[in-house]
């Protein structure tokens, strides 16, 4: 007798990273000047995480600014005129913190500036702690695959099953749609208190699912 089953797996672990991203805008009537005041508050912000990358301990693993983009438009009085054209000129950063406390200080000041903006804060995981997490996760999947075979071999009255083939979920021939072996599930929550940003980072989470065949 062949019997599949699919098996799960859910670990959680600790955030060790946070990715904080800052978006900065400035708007002007001169293209010119707009791109000008936005280069400023753009190398602001590059000192400022240089500066937090060259102390001891560093709370910063990692920085990245994207290439500024610009936009214009003619705005309407309430007359229905159009008014002379206005100019934005903006650019995104991204800076990885090791450090969950430096990281809810820079966002509570940066996010108070003019024209700064903080879009997301991304929690993950180290390489080896994610790989050693998937890893064990795999491993509990299996042995819940297992579980529940026996149980229908048990139930049919059969002896012990046999592992015939391993998959991730939806790969086995014949076993449906495919789905990602290993879901990473993230959650952030940041809270403007009025006296800055508090940041409550939830476990990040690993499901693993897998087909697993057997026979009986």
């Amino acid at each position: 007798m062949i019997i599949t089953v699919a098996g799960e797996h859910r670990a959680a672990h600790p955030p060790e990273l946070g990715t904080l991203t800052v978006r900065i805008a400035v708007e002007d009537a001169d293209a010119a000047a707009a791109m000008a005041a936005l280069t400023r508050e753009a190398d602001r912000l590059t000192a400022e995480v240089d500066a937090l990358r060259q102390a001891e301990p560093s709370p910063v693993v990692s920085s990245a600014v994207q290439a500024p983009g610009t936009r214009s438009w003619r705005p309407w009085n309430e007359r229905g005129e159009s008014q002379p054209p206005r100019h934005e000129a903006s650019v995104r950063a991204s800076v990885t913190f090791d450090d969950v406390g430096a990281l809810a200080g820079w966002a509570s000041r940066w996010g108070e500036r003019d024209g700064w903006s903080l879009d997301e804060v991304a929690w993950s995981l180290t390489d080896a702690v994610r790989a050693r997490l998937e890893a064990a996760a795999l491993r509990a999947a299996v042995t819940d695959a297992r579980r529940r075979a026996e149980a229908i071999a048990a139930e049919c009255g059969t002896g012990r099953v046999t592992v015939l083939d391993v998959a991730d979920a939806g790969l086995l021939p014949g076993g449906g749609a495919p789905d990602p072996r290993v879901e990473a599930m993230v959650r952030a929550f940041g809270q403007d208190t009025g006296e800055g940003v508090a940041v409550a980072p939830e476990d990040v989470e690993v499901l693993v699912r897998l087909h697993v065949r057997f026979e009986a």
